[in-house]
């Protein structure tokens, strides 16, 4: 009689833990109540043992995605937690209750071998950022998971489930293989960029020692063309009318005239290949701007114009290379004489911390807004028309600006359409 009521027990107990299996609130507690277990190999819930119910009730109460295999046949059972992974569609609700190795068709060779070594050797499983690519949401996914496969006993001992303890890592993984892919990507860029540097400053080289070539390959003929012109001129050869006189003379102005824009392509060669020897010394400003002075004046008288040097101390110095920081002046002043039809050029100095700067400012046409920035690049002129009254290579302020970076400074520009410009050169002071 004892044992008969120990049973009879036993499944008074069972019964009266029925109801409680499924309490939990939550989408999945109530499919499960829903569910007809009665249809699959579990059978009615009131012939589950306690193993079973313990089980469910711990996967269901759980909020980290857990999911239960049960029986010979692995009959599924899974929590709210771990339902986003099926995706939308018809994967979910339809695992509920169904055969493990009839749904996970897609990744059972996989998962399959891990199952059966929990099942018979209860030796559970870790698997990190594992690759099983799954169908869901209509199409095969790339999926990463990191899960563990643990055994469940039943209530004789025996091994009976697999309890799945899982996380989606996709989101991350793929966020890696971006992160990885933006990272290839930048450092292709690097190195594209990097290459293109090296070929730009090659290609670089390569123009300035062919405009260097080329520079001293015209001057040759044309010194020659000079001399025998100067000496037509001096009528070595013979006597030489009046019209013959003034026609070498333009052959002359010509010939000097281009000339000056050949030196200027060879000076600009110069600086861009970096072979330019720059003989820092302490120079006085008002010594340089003298003798820039005698040599424009020639100019400043035959246009009219008026030459006004302002606020430049006697003891102001700069830290220069003495011939550069004149081509520099010499530039700027005809630039401001070639530009300017009436009115002035106005050269002031003015001192400050560790730095002098000179300043040339003209009454002439002013440069547009637009081309300002454009003004100190190789090669470009403002005024590009053919008929421009104004003929040059568009090279002396370009020149003039890396010059004064060679010599740690800088030449910068202001200038109002119909008022006037403004260069300002910068310098270390000594």
């Amino acid at each position: 009689m004892t044992i008969p009521t120990t049973h009879a027990g036993a499944s008074t107990q069972a019964a009266d833990l029925a109801p409680s299996v499924f309490e939990n609130a939550g989408e999945m507690a109530g499919r499960c109540r829903a569910f007809d277990w009665a249809a699959t190999p579990l059978g009615p819930v009131d012939n589950w043992s306690l193993s079973l119910r313990t089980a469910v009730g711990i996967v269901l109460a759980s909020r980290n995605p857990m999911f239960l295999w049960w029986g010979p046949d692995l009959v599924q059972i899974y929590n709210d937690a771990y339902r986003p992974s099926l995706g939308q569609g018809d994967r979910h609700p339809a695992a509920l209750g169904a055969r493990g190795r009839e749904f996970w068709t897609d990744v059972w060779e996989a998962i399959g071998p891990q199952i059966d070594q929990v099942m018979t050797t209860g030796e559970a499983t870790w698997h990190e950022d594992q690759y099983l690519p799954i169908q869901r949401n209509g199409r095969l996914e790339d999926v990463w998971w990191t899960y563990s496969y643990g055994p469940v006993r039943d209530d004789d001992g025996r091994i009976n489930g697999t309890l799945v303890i899982c996380q989606e890592t996709t989101h991350r993984i793929l966020a890696e293989h971006d992160r990885e892919r933006l990272l290839a990507e930048s450092e292709n860029a690097r190195e594209e960029a990097e290459t293109a540097r090296v070929d730009a400053e090659a290609a670089n080289r390569a123009k300035g020692e062919f405009l260097a070539v080329m520079s001293h390959e015209l001057r040759t003929p044309l010194n020659a063309i000079g001399g025998y012109a100067e000496l037509m001129a001096m009528e070595l050869h013979g006597p030489v009318t009046e019209q013959q006189h003034a026609d070498l003379a333009r052959i002359q102005q010509s010939q000097k005239h281009l000339l000056g824009l050949i030196n200027q392509v060879l000076n600009y060669t110069r600086v861009e290949t970096g072979i330019l020897h720059y003989e820092l010394t302490d120079v006085p400003v008002s010594e340089a701007l003298a003798a820039a002075e005698a040599l424009v004046m020639p100019q400043v008288r035959a246009k009219g114009l008026t030459y006004l040097l302002a606020g430049c101390a006697p003891a102001l110095r700069v830290r220069a290379d003495r011939e550069k920081l004149q081509q520099i002046l010499l530039n700027l002043l005809a630039n401001a004489i070639k530009f300017t039809d009436a009115g002035e050029i106005r050269i002031a100095c003015v001192a400050g911390p560790g730095t002098a700067a000179i300043s040339v400012a003209d009454t002439g046409r002013g440069i547009a807004a637009d081309k300002l920035t454009r003004v100190f690049e190789p090669f470009v002129q403002v005024d590009q028309r053919l008929t421009r009254p104004h003929e040059g290579v568009g090279l002396g302020l370009a020149i003039s600006r890396d010059l004064a970076r060679g010599m740690r400074g800088d030449l910068a520009v202001e200038s109002i359409v119909g008022v006037g410009s403004t260069f300002t050169l910068t310098l270390p002071a000594a």
